[in-house]
């Protein structure tokens, strides 16, 4: 029984150790790509395809299968509701990913996009609430499509499947790719900004 668990322990932490080498592979090559500078031409294609798949092709992933999931509750909201907190929702959504894209390309010589990230630490507009504005912007955008197509309850798994995927891609890639870039300016920056949700802080 003791071998057995031994091989078990042994193969979940080589296996552990594989996937953290694919991240921190994944990590380097984001770094690199950082120090390249590309051409403002290069950077519109890049933000326009990001933002592509941002508002068409990646909704559609994580909506389908949330009202899947919403057909097996039987919780049903009124539909002028939904329909106002899909109004308030999208736009604000939309809007606060909108400002952080352009607060990316005018303060950090950069886009979202992998390939052509920002060169600079952005701590100003949007990202004086928080860290993550894009992803705030994003649950806000997925809550309110999956809710205005579906229902209040597809909106909200769709959010909750949203966050969760962004949260880790932040924990897993994103803080330690910016903490070797920025070094103790992220980490000052990270102690004293939320993470997404602006009133969400840490406690002393």
């Amino acid at each position: 029984m003791n071998i057995i668990l031994f091989n078990c322990s042994k193969c979940l932490f080589n296996a552990y150790g594989k996937v953290d080498m694919v991240f921190e592979k994944f990590i380097a090559r984001l770094i690199r790509l950082s120090r390249i500078n590309r051409k403002k031409s290069f950077k519109l294609m890049v933000l326009f395809v990001d933002e592509f798949f941002f508002l068409a092709i990646i909704p559609w992933i994580c909506i389908i299968p949330s009202n899947m999931l919403a057909t097996f509750l039987t919780i049903s909201f009124p539909r002028h509701t939904e329909i106002l907190i899909a109004v308030i929702s999208i736009p604000t959504g939309i809007f606060i990913s909108i400002w952080s894209v352009v607060e990316q390309w005018k303060r950090g010589e950069g886009t979202p996009a992998l390939n052509a990230p920002t060169r600079r630490l952005v701590i100003s507009g949007p990202y004086t609430f928080c860290r993550n504005p894009i992803q705030l912007g994003s649950v806000l955008y997925f809550l309110g499509l999956g809710t205005l197509i579906f229902s209040l309850l597809a909106g909200v798994i769709a959010l909750c499947i949203s966050l969760f995927a962004g949260l880790a891609y932040i924990k897993l890639i994103e803080e330690k790719e910016l903490e070797l870039r920025f070094g103790k300016d992220y980490i000052i920056y990270k102690e004293e900004t939320p993470l997404i949700f602006p009133f969400i802080r840490k406690r002393n």
